[in-house]
């Protein structure tokens, strides 16, 4: 049985989904494009980028476009080394966010996967409950 892979790029996601998609494993996608299973396993794990011809190779083998894994091959570059700079370009200049984002590599996978896991409870419990009769639920408050 092969080993799990945990991608922790965008890039890595999107091989490794459509690979299950199609039931097999990052083992045959190697083989299909002529490659070590190792190299591929790295490229899935985000632990380096793949070579032009090795995502165009998976790209034909795998039926993705290959433009649109090429732009997150940058994405995903410039995530890692500036991860703040995407902040920006998205207008999300909030400085707690752009904090977060300059400690953001020093994480472990766990850890990140933790702050993950932490603000979606937050964000759940923080969502708006079911409405109660006579309760607006927009302003909070019972309506005049």
């Amino acid at each position: 049985m092969p080993v799990e892979i945990k991608p922790r790029t965008e890039l890595g996601r999107r091989i490794l989904r459509r690979i299950e998609d199609l039931d097999r494993d990052v083992a045959w996608a190697a083989s299909r494009i002529d490659v070590e299973y190792e190299t591929l396993r790295k490229v899935v794990k985000g632990d380096r980028p793949p070579a032009r011809r090795l995502l165009r190779d998976l790209c034909r083998e795998l039926h993705l476009d290959f433009h649109e894994l090429d732009t997150i091959v940058v994405v995903d570059k410039l995530r890692q080394r500036h991860p703040w700079a995407l902040l920006h370009i998205a207008g999300v200049a909030e400085p707690e966010i752009v904090a977060i984002a300059h400690q953001w590599p020093l994480l472990s996978d766990d850890q990140r996967e933790h702050v993950r896991w932490l603000v979606a409870k937050f964000v759940e419990d923080s969502a708006p409950k079911t409405a109660l009769p006579g309760i607006d639920q927009a302003e909070g408050k019972k309506p005049q």
